[in-house]
């Protein structure tokens, strides 16, 4: 593809689109729609939930974009962590009251699951569907990991739909464990080692 967009670092000012480009992606990923099944529920919901990826990436300096928001990142530095105490209200306050157990345990367990050592934490990777299959998300996933490379770190992610495991595993992750909780569908558990 000619024309590549440039990845550029998140600010404060980036947060509606940020948010916006990261609704689009995550439309159709099976977690997400595990977690919100309804329609009308995940566009009114999903930018609440997502918001303490979006904050803190911020707040870190951890988030990038492609240049017109085709895609987003948002990682976290070793040590880094989102506010958990809002998190769990947005929770609550979004996801519909029948699922909320099995949804809790499947997120609660998930935090349970993240390496020992310091690590860069991939929270979030998404490409907007009409942009994907393009490269762009390993435009994103290599100028990121210039980075993560550069502080000789261990990087991990979850993998909530199948069909990205192969790209992540491109960029040099390996999946340690596959995860499930009640219902839930699959997520992959991905390491990749220092550099």
């Amino acid at each position: 593809m000619s024309d590549r967009p440039t990845v550029h670092r998140a600010e404060e000012e980036h947060r509606a689109e940020l948010t916006a480009s990261v609704l689009l992606a995550f439309a159709g990923d099976p977690l997400m729609r595990w977690a919100f099944p309804d329609p009308q529920d995940y566009l009114t919901h999903y930018p609440d939930f997502i918001s303490v990826f979006v904050d803190a990436a911020i707040q870190y300096g951890s988030g990038s974009y492609l240049s017109g928001f085709a895609g987003a990142t948002l990682w976290l530095p070793p040590g880094g962590k989102i506010d958990e105490k809002t998190a769990a209200e947005n929770m609550v306050a979004t996801i519909p009251k029948e699922r909320q157990d099995e949804v809790f345990g499947f997120f609660g367990g998930l935090t349970t699951k993240h390496p020992e050592e310091p690590h860069w934490y991939l929270g979030v990777l998404g490409i907007e569907p009409a942009k994907q299959n393009l490269g762009l998300g390993s435009v994103l996933m290599k100028e990121d990991l210039k980075r993560v490379d550069e502080a000789g770190a261990l990087a991990y992610l979850e993998s909530s739909n199948p069909r990205n495991v192969p790209f992540y595993e491109r960029h040099g992750f390996e999946v340690t464990e596959v995860f499930t909780h009640g219902s839930s569908p699959p997520a992959a558990l991905m390491v990749r080692q220092p550099r």
